[in-house]
Parts: structure tokens; C-alpha cells; sequence
């Protein structure tokens, strides 16, 4: 039985047992499902949509991507993205804005290295500093300039374009999740955690990976997952957790359905997460490097 492969008190998958007893290709793809320390019964679901629901459009989608005479590779959004750009069309802001931000995504804003690139600009360096190329990481958020108006604001940033809220009426601590990259050739997932306290310092700081192969949107739900556990370690019961990954902030927030291949993740997270007092989850942006 399946159960008998899973951690009675974890949920985690006996990785020795279930290498025990399958082939080695089919123990690393059990091993390469995320498991949750929530105990969910199993449940069948269609894996090319969010929700796991069966539709003759998705269906359609996947019969044309692994058709002999399909022309186009990579033409279709994965499920993470297609929630991304439903999140931002839905947004109440200006059409305008909503469309230089689908244009800046898509990497199609008139920068310098784009107009350099189609042979209109003889350079691609940026005007303002005179210090890099123009690229869109460049002119939102590497740029001097950039850092100037950013500061006029009256918003703090600190070197990691991470922006900080100050807390008076009692201590806070800033968790920041990221999941370092995925390693299939290690066949694992790199994770780090930051925590600093409401002035700013590092209290602590984790860095770990996971002997799990995991696809992209598990690799980022499974992090903030495990993550949890570090800050109760370390004694921690008020904190705003924030990470990198707006499907995963705003499924631990509700307020949007978590795609199905992190819905029991995403429960897990939750269970732990009311053992803490008082916490927060916040979407942040990383500067590019």
C-alpha cells in the first residue's frame, strides 16, 4: 500500500524503503512527488489544469503540444503563468498600466538593448548612469536613477529590493523565503531563508536542499513549506513571512485557489503557520542580479 511508503508522523516519503523496493527511475519520480505533513486522502485529478479539473479546452491543448505535426514548442502558458497573467488583467488599475506591465513581462518595452538589438540605437548603454546596459531589470531597479526615485518615495530599500514595513506597536520579524534553484542533476532543490528582526538585522539565516526533483511551481511551494519550521526552531511566534512567488503568497493568504500540484502543500503550510501568534504573507519582488 501506498501508506505504508509514508512517514507515519512527516508525511514525507521513506526515501530508503520506496528505493528498496522500485526501480530506479520509478523511485525518483515517487520520491519527486511533494508530500505534506497535512495527512490528505488521495484524489484523482487532471494535471493540465490549476484547479485539476478535467476541460475539453485543456484536453484540446495537449492533444495539439504532443501531436506528430505540431510546429510550435513552449506556444502555450503553464498553469503558474496562465494564473499570473489572469491576476494581472483582473487588477484594478488603469488599462495602461496593466498593459506596460504585460509588455515589460514579455520583455517588449523599447529599452535600449531591445532598440540596440533591432540595429535602431548604435549603443544599448543606459543614459542615466552611463554604468550598464538598458536592459528592463536595469531601468526599474538596478539603475542609480532608478534607486534615486525610488528613495523619493519614502520607501526604504534595501540592497535586495526588498521593502520593509516598520512595525511600532510590537516586534516584528521579517522571514524572507526563496527556493536557490532547481539541481536535476543533483535531483534536488535549493532553498534559502533570511530572518531579520524590525530593525533590519539578520537574527539567523538557513540554506538546505531538498532531495526532491521537483517541477517549478512545487520547488516553490515546498520551500515556504519547510520553511515554516525554521523561525519555530529558533523560538519565533510573530513574523511576516515573505516570498518571491505570488501564487504561492496569495494561496497561503486565500485569496486565490493553489493550483492542485501544491494544494496539499499549501494546507500544510497553514496548519503550521497557525501555531505561530500573529504573521503575515507578503509577495515581494527580487531585484535581477
Amino acid at each position: 500500500m501506498v501508506a505504508a511508503l509514508l512517514d507515519e508522523v512527516t508525511g514525507e516519503w521513506k526515501a530508503d524503503l520506496v528505493k528498496r523496493v522500485f526501480l530506479p527511475d520509478e523511485a525518483q519520480a515517487i520520491l519527486s512527488i511533494p508530500r505534506s505533513n497535512k495527512q490528505a486522502n488521495d484524489c484523482m485529478v487532471w494535471a493540465y489544469t490549476p484547479k485539476g479539473v478535467f476541460t475539453v479546452n485543456s484536453a484540446y491543448k495537449v492533444a495539439l503540444a504532443t501531436s506528430p505535426s505540431a510546429s510550435t514548442v513552449g506556444v502555450y502558458d503553464t498553469p503558474a503563468k496562465e494564473t499570473f497573467w489572469r491576476t494581472l488583467w483582473s487588477l484594478g488599475i488603469s488599462n495602461k498600466i496593466k498593459t506596460f506591465a504585460w509588455r515589460a513581462c514579455r520583455n517588449i518595452l523599447p529599452t535600449k538593448v531591445n532598440l540596440f538589438q533591432q540595429g535602431v540605437l548604435e549603443s544599448a548603454t543606459c543614459k542615466a548612469c552611463g554604468m550598464a546596459k538598458e536592459t528592463s531589470g536595469h531601468l526599474f531597479w538596478e539603475c542609480t536613477k532608478a534607486h534615486e526615485v525610488l528613495t523619493a518615495t519614502g520607501i526604504p530599500l534595501d540592497t535586495h529590493g526588498i521593502y520593509y514595513r516598520d512595525f511600532i506597536d510590537f516586534i516584528w520579524y521579517l522571514i524572507f523565503v526563496q527556493h536557490a534553484g532547481l539541481f536535476p542533476n543533483l535531483k534536488a532543490v535549493g532553498i534559502g531563508v533570511i530572518i531579520r528582526d524590525h530593525e533590519g538585522s539578520v537574527i539567523a539565516a538557513l540554506s538546505k536542499h531538498l532531495p526532491l526533483q521537483l517541477g517549478p511551481l512545487e520547488a516553490e511551494g515546498k520551500p515556504m513549506d519547510e520553511a515554516v519550521l525554521f523561525p519555530w526552531d529558533v523560538g519565533i511566534r510573530e513574523a511576516i513571512f515573505e516570498t518571491d512567488s505570488s501564487v504561492v503568497s496569495d494561496a497561503i493568504a486565500g485569496s486565490t485557489t493553489p493550483p492542485v500540484s501544491i494544494v496539499d502543500i499549501t494546507a500544510g503550510t497553514l496548519l503550521r503557520l497557525r501555531d505561530f501568534r500573529r504573521t503575515q504573507i507578503q509577495h515581494v519582488r527580487r531585484q535581477a542580479n
